[in-house]
């Protein structure tokens, strides 16, 4: 899947997309990690920016996407 965005990425387009899976969120150029919750405990931004910025902060999303994006 990810060689398909890159492949539409090598072409000049845009590729937004909105995903769970952290190894394809670790591979992004920007992420926006929404909570503090879910369902009608989130809907906030807690966290945004290239993944090692989110894999820094202190979204629950963190905990789970850092060790993907510091080895």
């Amino acid at each position: 899947m990810v060689d398909a965005f890159d492949t539409l990425l090598a072409a000049g387009n845009s590729v937004v997309i909105a995903e769970h899976d952290l190894h394809v969120a670790a591979c992004a150029d920007w992420i926006i990690d929404m909570g503090p919750g879910a369902g009608d405990r989130g809907g906030e931004v807690v966290g945004e920016g290239p993944p090692a910025t989110v894999a820094a902060g202190p979204g629950v999303t963190a905990q789970y996407l850092s060790p993907l994006v510091t080895g």
